[in-house]
């Protein structure tokens, strides 16, 4: 699996927003800065270790370390 993440900022353009974030948002529009998945920042994964490998390696089955709650098991 091959993971790319990415980071852009949005404002809270609903009313109960801030209106002072609301208004910063709108003063830096036209700015170059990651305000949409278009501009975003681009964080590139790579295996752990192995960082000239862009995958993760996949296994079957859920992490012995992590224990999901009853209602996110879907055994089959």
């Amino acid at each position: 699996m091959n993971v790319q993440g990415k980071i852009w900022f949005t404002a809270n353009t609903r009313e109960d927003g801030h209106p002072m974030v609301r208004y910063l948002f709108d003063l830096m529009a036209g700015a170059d800065l990651p305000f949409s998945k278009d501009k975003s920042i681009v964080v590139q994964t790579t295996l752990p270790g192995d960082p000239d490998n862009p995958y993760f390696r996949l296994l079957n089955g859920v992490d012995p370390s992590y224990n999901p709650p009853h209602f996110k098991t879907h055994y089959r």
